[in-house]
């Protein structure tokens, strides 16, 4: 239900598809909150970004970014940042986060017996929001899953799962969130993480690039000179990646 409009950007609230598998990982997922769509300025050759947040964050705060990529020489992007339900984030409380966070470290996801706990069903919700733009017509490979933090992990396992290849991941500072043993990359995954960042150190971050190297993705591996955050160096490589992607 469309409930705000504002510069372009509108919010609706999700809502579930009755009777169906995606009904039933919705209801173990919980009640995400508010989604904001961003759509493109021309309809030609139109292409879709689902963009997703880190831990604690919102769909809305990264709002502002769709004007300023659709600038750079995309006019024809259409965005949806959706926002995750409240779950419990330990020290942080109750905020909104996608999945259980049980750890970080590269080894350990790496030997973990399964997914994180939220992981499978907050990836059919992804999944959920691309199915109607797929249904009218837009090509699989013209959808992309962009994710900050832990939205990049989100990101990455939801394209793993994706019924259809689609045409690429962009992670955001962030890291690979589950084992990849017996899965296999079924688009090109690009990384941008910052040279310094002391929540998920760059060491880290260019392990997990490897691993999914190993399990048939392609992509790049771009860092920079920053912290856990987003620079404008790497807003317009996110650009001209997802405009070499497209034309």
């Amino acid at each position: 239900r469309l409930h705000r409009q504002r510069c372009g950007v509108r919010a609706r609230r999700y809502s579930r598809l009755s009777r169906s598998p995606i009904a039933l990982a919705a209801a173990e997922f919980g009640e995400p909150g508010e989604l904001f769509e961003v759509p493109p300025l021309t309809e030609d050759g139109e292409a879709l970004i689902v963009w997703l947040h880190g831990l604690g964050d919102t769909g809305m705060r990264w709002s502002n970014t769709a004007p300023s990529l659709q600038q750079m020489g995309l006019p024809f992007l259409r965005f949806l940042f959706p926002t995750a339900p409240l779950r419990d984030a330990g020290r942080k409380g109750p905020c909104p986060s996608w999945f259980e966070v049980e750890t970080l470290d590269a080894d350990a996801i790496a030997h973990m017996p399964s997914s994180p706990a939220g992981l499978e069903e907050a990836s059919q919700y992804v999944l959920d929001l691309v199915e109607p733009y797929i249904r009218r017509g837009l090509h699989p490979s013209r959808v992309f899953l962009v994710g900050y933090s832990q939205g990049g992990g989100l990101a990455l396992a939801a394209a793993m799962r994706a019924p259809r290849p689609l045409g690429g991941v962009l992670m955001l500072s962030s890291w690979v969130a589950e084992p990849l043993q017996e899965k296999k990359a079924t688009c090109p995954v690009h990384m941008f993480h910052g040279a310094m960042d002391p929540v998920i150190p760059l060491e880290a971050a260019r392990r997990g690039h490897a691993a999914l190297l190993d399990v048939g993705a392609s992509g790049v591996f771009r860092a920079y000179g920053m912290t856990h955050g987003v620079v404008d160096e790497e807003v317009r490589d996110i650009a001209q990646t997802l405009y070499e992607a497209l034309s």
